[in-house]
């Protein structure tokens, strides 16, 4: 299992001579390294959206919402968890071998849990078929491609195109059944932040339920959206057209060779009251009076859909 003074003693190294470089050095966001420090975005506004009362009650949410527990991350961090391998890969192996669906996905502008580590990652699962398949790119209703998958069976691996670190929302729905008390099933491993919708079959026989721990790109909300539906109605991640069996595999080339530029790289520090456009995937320019201009109606279609998401599942 490791020393737990020796594992901690190599995870500060790490992160202060390697992760740390951007934000000390380049004065950079190591979870967006497209943007200077201060980085206004995701704003945190969305703790108190998500702990109003119409929210809750579209996602069956039975206490409010907190982003993370000081303490907790505290205590992982005197074993320095972070460095530990620690039986992870395995673990997701054997949730593959019990038919749960397992997606990986991860912003590629993010440094701090970089797309490249965990595409090494994906390839060491040792998914029947992964190895052989390619990357294909991910279709969504607004016609642009936002990023790529590469998929073998339940499993997939998935990059998100200019897109930093994300927030964090984790919620658990359960079947509106009478008589039926759900149990804490959800597993965590700890090995980054890229994680997985888990689909598991219901104790009551008759329905499923899914729990997922899953972080929702603020960055791209279309291909968030589109691969959070696909993957829990078990469709291909790629086109949501295809019920995925275990002979299912993209087809495509072997690496994701996509390239961005430096299109959307800040070279001035963002003002905090700066908005992000998800179409044009950079800050709003300031309007002519000085404010920060708007993207309408997108978001809140995009709001709207995700609760009515949320409620048709409690509803399994």
């Amino acid at each position: 299992m490791g020393s737990n003074v020796i594992c901690s003693a190599a995870d500060n190294y790490c992160a202060n001579n390697v992760e740390s470089i951007y934000d000390e050095v380049l004065n950079r966001d190591e979870y967006d390294i497209r943007e200077l420090q201060p980085d206004p975005f995701p704003p945190r506004f969305y703790v108190a959206y998500l702990n109003t009362a119409i929210v809750q009650i579209a996602i069956g949410a039975f206490q409010n919402f907190t982003e993370s527990s000081a303490a907790v991350g505290d205590a992982f961090n005197t074993t320095g968890d972070d460095g530990r391998e620690d039986g992870t890969i395995a673990d997701m192996l054997e949730l593959l071998e019990q038919g749960i669906t397992v997606m990986m996905y991860t912003g590629d502008a993010d440094y701090n849990c970089n797309w490249l580590g965990g595409e090494v990652v994906s390839n060491e699962i040792g998914q029947p078929g992964f190895n052989y398949s390619g990357y294909t790119n991910i279709s969504t209703s607004d016609g642009v491609v936002h990023g790529q998958v590469k998929q073998s069976g339940p499993f997939s691996f998935v990059r998100i195109y200019e897109s930093g670190h994300v927030s964090i929302v984790e919620v658990q729905v359960y079947p509106l059944k009478p008589k039926f008390e759900p149990e804490p099933m959800r597993r965590e491993y700890p090995f980054w932040d890229m994680y997985l919708w888990l689909r598991l079959p219901s104790r009551s026989g008759n329905a499923d339920f899914e729990i997922f721990n899953q972080e929702v790109p603020f960055y791209q909300p279309e291909i968030a959206l589109a691969i959070f539906q696909r993957a829990i109605a078990r469709l291909d991640i790629a086109t949501g057209l295809i019920n995925v069996t275990s002979g299912y595999r993209t087809v495509g080339p072997p690496t994701s060779d996509y390239r961005e530029g430096n299109a959307t790289v800040q070279l001035e520090v963002v003002n905090t009251n700066a908005t992000y456009n998800t179409s044009t995937n950079e800050p709003n320019p300031p309007s002519k009076k000085g404010r920060f201009a708007k993207k309408k109606g997108r978001r809140a279609v995009l709001l709207w859909e995700g609760l009515k998401a949320c409620k048709a599942m409690s509803r399994l």
